[in-house]
Protein backbone atom coordinates (compact mmCIF):
# COMPACT_ATOMS: atom_id res chain seq x y z
CA UNK A 1 0.00 0.00 0.00
CA UNK A 2 1.36 3.17 -1.36
CA UNK A 3 2.30 5.20 1.87
CA UNK A 4 0.43 9.00 1.70
CA UNK A 5 3.06 11.99 1.32
CA UNK A 6 2.45 13.33 4.88
CA UNK A 7 3.32 17.01 3.48
CA UNK A 8 0.55 16.81 0.58
CA UNK A 9 -1.73 14.98 3.40
CA UNK A 10 -1.01 17.69 5.81
CA UNK A 11 -2.00 20.84 3.08
CA UNK A 12 -5.13 18.80 1.47
CA UNK A 13 -6.32 18.70 5.29
CA UNK A 14 -5.80 21.69 6.03
CA UNK A 15 -8.09 22.58 2.99
CA UNK A 16 -10.97 20.71 4.19
CA UNK A 17 -11.03 21.60 7.75
CA UNK A 18 -11.28 25.24 6.61
CA UNK A 19 -13.90 24.70 3.85
CA UNK A 20 -15.99 22.68 6.66
CA UNK A 21 -16.11 25.97 8.75
CA UNK A 22 -16.83 28.59 6.43
CA UNK A 23 -19.51 26.34 5.24
CA UNK A 24 -20.49 25.70 9.16
CA UNK A 25 -19.80 29.82 9.34
CA UNK A 26 -22.48 30.54 6.24
CA UNK A 27 -24.73 28.17 7.58
CA UNK A 28 -24.84 29.64 10.70
CA UNK A 29 -25.32 33.50 9.06
CA UNK A 30 -27.99 32.42 7.61
CA UNK A 31 -30.00 30.92 10.08
CA UNK A 32 -29.99 33.90 11.83
CA UNK A 33 -30.54 35.89 9.20
CA UNK A 34 -33.92 34.19 8.42
CA UNK A 35 -34.67 34.22 12.43
CA UNK A 36 -34.60 37.89 12.12
CA UNK A 37 -36.80 38.57 9.13
CA UNK A 38 -39.21 36.26 10.66
CA UNK A 39 -39.31 38.06 13.79
CA UNK A 40 -39.91 41.26 11.95
CA UNK A 41 -42.77 39.96 10.25
CA UNK A 42 -44.64 38.65 12.91
CA UNK A 43 -43.84 41.47 14.65
CA UNK A 44 -45.33 44.11 11.55
CA UNK A 45 -48.34 41.79 11.56
CA UNK A 46 -49.23 42.09 14.84
CA UNK A 47 -48.90 45.72 14.96
CA UNK A 48 -51.29 45.93 11.43
CA UNK A 49 -53.59 44.24 13.83
CA UNK A 50 -53.61 46.02 16.55
CA UNK A 51 -53.85 49.26 14.24
CA UNK A 52 -56.89 47.48 12.49
CA UNK A 53 -55.06 47.80 8.88
CA UNK A 54 -55.15 43.65 8.26
CA UNK A 55 -58.91 42.15 9.14
CA UNK A 56 -59.04 38.52 9.56
CA UNK A 57 -62.52 38.18 8.47
CA UNK A 58 -63.67 37.55 4.88
CA UNK A 59 -63.60 40.57 2.55
CA UNK A 60 -67.14 41.71 0.80
CA UNK A 61 -67.35 42.92 -2.67
CA UNK A 62 -69.32 46.69 -2.12
CA UNK A 63 -72.39 47.12 -4.53
CA UNK A 64 -71.88 50.25 -6.91
CA UNK A 65 -74.05 51.77 -9.26
CA UNK A 66 -72.96 54.10 -12.17
CA UNK A 67 -73.74 57.64 -12.07
CA UNK A 68 -74.68 60.02 -14.93
CA UNK A 69 -76.62 58.31 -18.02
CA UNK A 70 -79.24 55.60 -17.82
CA UNK A 71 -78.53 52.33 -18.71
CA UNK A 72 -79.28 48.54 -17.96
CA UNK A 73 -77.32 47.94 -14.53
CA UNK A 74 -75.95 44.56 -13.79
CA UNK A 75 -77.32 43.63 -10.69
CA UNK A 76 -75.77 41.87 -8.32
CA UNK A 77 -76.92 38.71 -6.27
CA UNK A 78 -80.07 39.72 -4.79
CA UNK A 79 -81.56 38.87 -1.81
CA UNK A 80 -84.65 37.17 -1.06
CA UNK A 81 -87.65 38.81 -2.57
CA UNK A 82 -89.60 40.65 0.84
CA UNK A 83 -92.67 41.70 1.38
CA UNK A 84 -92.78 43.58 4.34
CA UNK A 85 -95.56 41.47 6.68
CA UNK A 86 -98.52 43.60 8.19
CA UNK A 87 -96.92 41.87 11.73
CA UNK A 88 -94.56 44.86 11.12
CA UNK A 89 -96.99 47.30 11.52
CA UNK A 90 -98.77 48.84 14.83
CA UNK A 91 -101.84 51.00 14.19
CA UNK A 92 -102.14 54.31 16.04
CA UNK A 93 -105.43 55.67 16.71
CA UNK A 94 -105.34 59.28 17.96
CA UNK A 95 -108.30 60.74 19.27
CA UNK A 96 -107.68 63.39 16.79
CA UNK A 97 -107.52 61.27 13.79
CA UNK A 98 -110.57 59.72 14.81
CA UNK A 99 -112.04 63.10 14.75
CA UNK A 100 -110.44 63.62 11.17
CA UNK A 101 -111.39 60.10 9.92
CA UNK A 102 -107.42 60.08 9.45
CA UNK A 103 -104.47 58.39 11.34
CA UNK A 104 -101.19 57.33 10.58
CA UNK A 105 -99.95 53.22 10.95
CA UNK A 106 -96.58 53.41 12.34
CA UNK A 107 -93.98 50.36 11.64
CA UNK A 108 -91.46 49.26 13.61
CA UNK A 109 -87.79 50.54 12.80
CA UNK A 110 -84.44 51.86 14.29
CA UNK A 111 -85.05 55.11 13.77
CA UNK A 112 -83.03 58.02 14.55
CA UNK A 113 -81.18 60.37 11.84
CA UNK A 114 -78.67 59.62 9.73
CA UNK A 115 -77.75 63.55 9.46
CA UNK A 116 -76.93 63.01 13.63
CA UNK A 117 -74.85 60.03 12.96
CA UNK A 118 -72.74 61.48 10.15
CA UNK A 119 -72.04 64.73 12.50
CA UNK A 120 -71.02 62.36 15.30
CA UNK A 121 -68.53 60.64 12.85
CA UNK A 122 -67.30 63.87 11.43
CA UNK A 123 -67.14 65.02 15.15
CA UNK A 124 -64.64 61.52 16.06
CA UNK A 125 -62.53 61.90 12.95
CA UNK A 126 -64.31 58.79 11.55
CA UNK A 127 -64.32 59.11 7.59
CA UNK A 128 -68.16 59.70 6.09
CA UNK A 129 -69.31 58.23 3.00
CA UNK A 130 -70.69 60.68 0.16
CA UNK A 131 -74.08 59.73 -0.40
CA UNK A 132 -74.25 57.92 -3.28
CA UNK A 133 -76.98 59.01 -6.60
CA UNK A 134 -79.63 56.90 -7.06
CA UNK A 135 -82.74 56.76 -9.36
CA UNK A 136 -86.15 57.02 -8.69
CA UNK A 137 -89.90 57.36 -10.13
CA UNK A 138 -93.52 58.14 -9.90
CA UNK A 139 -95.24 55.47 -11.53
CA UNK A 140 -98.93 54.81 -12.30
CA UNK A 141 -99.14 51.19 -13.26
CA UNK A 142 -102.28 51.24 -14.13
CA UNK A 143 -104.47 48.75 -12.23
CA UNK A 144 -105.18 45.23 -13.13
CA UNK A 145 -108.77 46.06 -12.55
CA UNK A 146 -108.60 48.66 -14.95
CA UNK A 147 -107.47 46.19 -18.34
CA UNK A 148 -110.34 43.94 -18.51
CA UNK A 149 -110.29 44.00 -22.29
CA UNK A 150 -113.57 46.57 -22.39
CA UNK A 151 -113.99 50.17 -22.97
CA UNK A 152 -111.23 52.73 -23.53
CA UNK A 153 -108.34 50.63 -22.27
CA UNK A 154 -109.11 47.69 -24.21
CA UNK A 155 -106.05 47.90 -25.91
CA UNK A 156 -104.02 47.42 -22.69
CA UNK A 157 -102.70 43.80 -22.16
CA UNK A 158 -103.51 42.53 -19.02
CA UNK A 159 -101.97 43.55 -15.35
CA UNK A 160 -99.75 40.75 -14.92
CA UNK A 161 -98.31 41.38 -18.85
CA UNK A 162 -97.80 45.04 -18.21
CA UNK A 163 -96.39 44.49 -14.98
CA UNK A 164 -93.59 42.49 -17.17
CA UNK A 165 -93.04 45.20 -19.14
CA UNK A 166 -92.59 47.48 -16.11
CA UNK A 167 -90.11 45.49 -14.05
CA UNK A 168 -88.00 45.53 -17.78
CA UNK A 169 -88.42 49.33 -17.52
CA UNK A 170 -87.43 50.01 -14.28
CA UNK A 171 -84.25 47.93 -14.54
CA UNK A 172 -83.24 49.34 -17.70
CA UNK A 173 -83.83 53.02 -16.20
CA UNK A 174 -81.95 52.06 -13.24
CA UNK A 175 -84.34 52.92 -11.41
CA UNK A 176 -83.71 51.85 -7.53
CA UNK A 177 -86.45 53.25 -5.73
CA UNK A 178 -90.26 53.62 -6.97
CA UNK A 179 -93.46 55.21 -5.87
CA UNK A 180 -96.10 53.42 -7.26
CA UNK A 181 -99.86 53.44 -7.82
CA UNK A 182 -102.54 51.54 -8.92
CA UNK A 183 -100.45 48.67 -8.15
CA UNK A 184 -102.76 45.65 -7.75
CA UNK A 185 -101.68 42.16 -6.27
CA UNK A 186 -101.42 40.50 -9.86
CA UNK A 187 -98.81 43.16 -10.73
CA UNK A 188 -96.81 43.31 -7.59
CA UNK A 189 -96.59 39.39 -7.94
CA UNK A 190 -94.97 39.51 -11.05
CA UNK A 191 -92.71 42.80 -10.73
CA UNK A 192 -91.41 41.06 -7.47
CA UNK A 193 -90.67 37.55 -9.48
CA UNK A 194 -88.60 39.96 -11.88
CA UNK A 195 -86.74 41.79 -9.90
CA UNK A 196 -86.41 39.27 -7.03
CA UNK A 197 -83.64 42.21 -5.71
CA UNK A 198 -86.71 44.65 -4.94
CA UNK A 199 -88.78 44.90 -1.37
CA UNK A 200 -92.17 46.42 -1.41
CA UNK A 201 -94.67 48.40 1.02
CA UNK A 202 -96.89 47.72 2.12
CA UNK A 203 -97.53 45.35 -0.89
CA UNK A 204 -99.90 42.55 0.03
CA UNK A 205 -99.27 43.08 3.92
CA UNK A 206 -102.36 45.50 4.24
CA UNK A 207 -105.87 45.54 2.57
CA UNK A 208 -106.24 45.26 -1.25
CA UNK A 209 -106.62 48.83 -1.42
CA UNK A 210 -104.18 50.33 0.83
CA UNK A 211 -101.83 47.83 -1.21
CA UNK A 212 -102.49 49.55 -4.42
CA UNK A 213 -100.19 52.44 -3.30
CA UNK A 214 -96.49 51.31 -2.73
CA UNK A 215 -93.64 51.89 -2.51
CA UNK A 216 -90.61 49.26 -3.85
CA UNK A 217 -87.05 49.98 -3.56
CA UNK A 218 -83.64 47.92 -4.71
CA UNK A 219 -82.92 46.24 -1.12
CA UNK A 220 -79.25 45.49 -2.29
CA UNK A 221 -78.91 49.03 -2.37
CA UNK A 222 -81.11 50.48 0.73
CA UNK A 223 -82.37 49.06 3.95
CA UNK A 224 -85.28 49.47 5.69
CA UNK A 225 -85.56 50.96 9.04
CA UNK A 226 -89.04 52.50 9.45
CA UNK A 227 -92.22 51.43 7.28
CA UNK A 228 -95.30 53.35 8.44
CA UNK A 229 -98.99 54.27 7.02
CA UNK A 230 -100.89 57.79 7.08
CA UNK A 231 -104.72 57.76 6.20
CA UNK A 232 -105.18 60.12 3.22
CA UNK A 233 -108.87 60.78 2.62
CA UNK A 234 -109.98 59.43 -1.67
CA UNK A 235 -113.18 58.86 -3.43
CA UNK A 236 -115.94 60.47 -0.80
CA UNK A 237 -113.53 61.29 2.17
CA UNK A 238 -113.38 57.59 2.49
CA UNK A 239 -109.57 57.21 3.94
CA UNK A 240 -106.65 54.65 2.25
CA UNK A 241 -103.25 53.81 4.39
CA UNK A 242 -100.85 55.15 1.95
CA UNK A 243 -97.19 54.80 2.64
CA UNK A 244 -94.03 56.10 3.62
CA UNK A 245 -90.63 54.07 4.71
CA UNK A 246 -87.29 55.04 5.97
CA UNK A 247 -84.45 53.61 4.47
CA UNK A 248 -80.66 53.42 4.51
CA UNK A 249 -78.23 53.70 1.79
CA UNK A 250 -75.99 50.67 2.42
CA UNK A 251 -73.23 51.88 0.80
CA UNK A 252 -72.76 55.39 3.16
CA UNK A 253 -75.54 54.98 5.85
CA UNK A 254 -77.12 58.34 4.44
CA UNK A 255 -81.09 57.65 5.41
CA UNK A 256 -84.00 59.33 3.52
CA UNK A 257 -88.13 59.39 3.86
CA UNK A 258 -89.66 57.93 1.06
CA UNK A 259 -93.44 59.06 0.91
CA UNK A 260 -96.10 57.79 -2.53
CA UNK A 261 -99.38 59.15 -2.27
CA UNK A 262 -102.35 59.25 -4.80
CA UNK A 263 -105.00 61.78 -4.70
CA UNK A 264 -108.77 61.52 -5.48
CA UNK A 265 -109.53 62.62 -9.29
CA UNK A 266 -113.28 63.50 -10.15
CA UNK A 267 -114.40 60.09 -11.60
CA UNK A 268 -116.37 59.13 -8.81
CA UNK A 269 -117.74 62.69 -8.45
CA UNK A 270 -116.33 65.83 -7.40
CA UNK A 271 -113.12 65.79 -5.60
CA UNK A 272 -111.50 68.77 -5.20
CA UNK A 273 -112.22 69.37 -1.17
CA UNK A 274 -110.92 66.25 -0.64
CA UNK A 275 -107.70 67.25 -2.86
CA UNK A 276 -107.34 69.94 -0.94
CA UNK A 277 -107.35 68.08 2.23
CA UNK A 278 -105.01 65.42 1.17
CA UNK A 279 -102.72 68.01 0.11
CA UNK A 280 -102.91 68.87 3.77
CA UNK A 281 -102.23 66.01 5.60
CA UNK A 282 -98.79 65.53 2.91
CA UNK A 283 -97.82 68.51 3.59
CA UNK A 284 -97.85 67.90 7.28
CA UNK A 285 -96.44 65.02 7.06
CA UNK A 286 -93.46 66.06 4.79
CA UNK A 287 -92.90 69.18 7.56
CA UNK A 288 -92.61 66.49 10.25
CA UNK A 289 -90.08 64.05 8.77
CA UNK A 290 -88.25 66.88 7.50
CA UNK A 291 -87.38 68.13 11.24
CA UNK A 292 -86.07 65.10 11.82
CA UNK A 293 -82.86 66.06 9.73
CA UNK A 294 -83.90 63.28 7.36
CA UNK A 295 -84.31 64.41 3.74
CA UNK A 296 -87.79 63.61 2.72
CA UNK A 297 -88.93 62.38 -0.80
CA UNK A 298 -92.27 62.26 -2.17
CA UNK A 299 -93.86 60.53 -5.17
CA UNK A 300 -97.52 60.53 -6.59
CA UNK A 301 -100.57 61.12 -8.66
CA UNK A 302 -102.40 63.30 -7.04
CA UNK A 303 -104.23 64.61 -9.92
CA UNK A 304 -103.58 68.20 -10.34
CA UNK A 305 -101.26 70.63 -11.95
CA UNK A 306 -99.89 74.14 -10.60
CA UNK A 307 -102.23 74.15 -8.30
CA UNK A 308 -101.07 71.36 -6.74
CA UNK A 309 -97.00 71.87 -5.93
CA UNK A 310 -98.32 75.56 -5.34
CA UNK A 311 -100.55 73.99 -2.33
CA UNK A 312 -97.81 72.11 -0.74
CA UNK A 313 -94.81 74.43 -1.32
CA UNK A 314 -97.01 76.96 0.47
CA UNK A 315 -97.60 75.17 3.58
CA UNK A 316 -94.36 72.56 2.82
CA UNK A 317 -91.70 75.27 1.35
CA UNK A 318 -88.55 73.60 1.70
CA UNK A 319 -90.52 71.09 -0.85
CA UNK A 320 -89.13 71.23 -4.53
CA UNK A 321 -89.80 69.96 -7.68
CA UNK A 322 -87.81 67.41 -10.01
CA UNK A 323 -89.40 69.25 -12.95
CA UNK A 324 -88.05 72.32 -11.55
CA UNK A 325 -91.49 74.20 -10.34
CA UNK A 326 -89.95 76.51 -7.10
CA UNK A 327 -92.32 77.65 -4.41
CA UNK A 328 -91.37 81.33 -4.37
CA UNK A 329 -93.12 83.47 -3.52
CA UNK A 330 -94.83 83.58 -6.30
CA UNK A 331 -94.72 80.04 -6.87
CA UNK A 332 -93.86 78.73 -10.60
CA UNK A 333 -94.29 75.64 -12.32
CA UNK A 334 -92.75 74.69 -15.49
CA UNK A 335 -95.81 74.43 -18.40
CA UNK A 336 -97.14 70.71 -18.89
CA UNK A 337 -100.01 68.80 -18.42
CA UNK A 338 -98.81 66.87 -15.43
CA UNK A 339 -100.74 64.98 -12.57
CA UNK A 340 -97.59 63.12 -11.36
CA UNK A 341 -95.48 64.78 -9.35
CA UNK A 342 -91.44 63.75 -8.50
CA UNK A 343 -90.42 65.95 -5.10
CA UNK A 344 -87.22 66.20 -2.17
CA UNK A 345 -86.75 68.02 0.76
CA UNK A 346 -83.41 70.13 0.98
CA UNK A 347 -80.18 68.95 0.81
CA UNK A 348 -81.66 66.84 -1.94
CA UNK A 349 -80.91 67.57 -5.83
CA UNK A 350 -82.62 66.43 -8.62
CA UNK A 351 -80.91 65.44 -12.08
CA UNK A 352 -81.58 64.22 -15.45
CA UNK A 353 -85.62 65.02 -14.85
CA UNK A 354 -87.90 62.97 -17.43
CA UNK A 355 -90.99 62.51 -18.35
CA UNK A 356 -91.22 59.07 -20.14
CA UNK A 357 -93.95 59.09 -22.27
CA UNK A 358 -94.98 57.15 -25.72
CA UNK A 359 -93.98 54.55 -27.33
CA UNK A 360 -93.55 51.18 -25.32
CA UNK A 361 -94.35 53.28 -22.30
CA UNK A 362 -97.92 53.63 -23.82
CA UNK A 363 -98.32 49.93 -23.76
CA UNK A 364 -97.68 49.65 -19.66
CA UNK A 365 -99.79 52.65 -18.32
CA UNK A 366 -101.56 55.54 -19.25
CA UNK A 367 -99.55 57.92 -17.44
CA UNK A 368 -96.00 59.26 -18.41
CA UNK A 369 -92.73 57.81 -16.18
CA UNK A 370 -91.64 60.50 -14.30
CA UNK A 371 -87.73 60.02 -13.45
CA UNK A 372 -84.93 61.53 -11.90
CA UNK A 373 -81.65 60.89 -10.47
CA UNK A 374 -81.30 61.63 -6.69
CA UNK A 375 -78.62 63.18 -4.72
CA UNK A 376 -77.62 64.58 -1.32
CA UNK A 377 -75.29 68.49 -1.77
Amino acid sequence: METPDPSSRRRGGARIDTTKRRDRGRLAATAVGAIVVLSLLVTGVAQLKSDGVLDSGEATEPVTRPVGARAVVPTPPPDAQEIVPASKLVLEKASAAKRDGVGKGRGKGKGGSSLVTRAERIAQGLPVVPAETFGMASFNMLGASHTNGKGRRAHFANGATRAGQAASLVSSLGIDVVGAQEFEPVQQSVFLSRLPNFSVFPGQSLSVIDGTNSIAWNNTLFELVQAETIAIPYFGGRTVQMPYVLLEQRSSGQRFWFANFHNPADVHGAAQHWRVRATELEAGLATELHSTGVPVLMTGDFNEHAEFYCRLAGLAPMMKSASGALPGPPCSVPPGPRVDWVLGSTPVAFSGYQELDGGSIESITDHPVIVADVSVQ
